[in-house]
């Protein structure tokens, strides 16, 4: 195992208060152990946290007008080999996936299914 240091910074300006969830953190599992991690808001404001329906933590907090800039690090500890390649994976057709995992091929936030469209039709028709 090797440890990585990762992290990033938020930037915000915002003109009424504004209550904001964040879930930023690496995943920890079997093969990926979250060693240690900061937060820190500037200026400082209070921060709760709770878990999502899948147990990940939600960090909440309410953003007073103007700037703020939220700071995550962390130390992950990671195997010292590559990932498998996972260009020989196999692959299921969509009647084949379990009905309770369908809901993550579903459009989100997080991948703009509009933008990547063409690219899916290419790779999977």
């Amino acid at each position: 195992m090797i440890n990585l240091r990762v992290g990033c910074e938020f930037k915000y300006d915002v003109a009424l208060p504004t209550t904001a969830t964040v879930q930023v953190r690496p995943r920890s599992d079997s093969t990926h152990q979250l060693v240690t991690e900061s937060w820190s808001t500037q200026p400082p404001v209070a921060v709760d946290e709770y878990a999502d329906i899948y147990g990940n933590p939600v960090k909440r907090l309410v953003m007073a007008p103007g700037p703020l800039v939220l700071t995550y690090t962390a130390v992950v500890a990671v195997p010292d080999e590559p990932d498998a390649d996972g260009a020989a994976a196999p692959q299921d057709s969509v009647e084949e996936v379990p009905g309770d995992l369908l809901h993550f091929t579903l459009p989100s936030r997080y991948c703009l299914s509009d933008e990547l469209m063409t690219t899916a039709w290419e790779l999977f028709g």
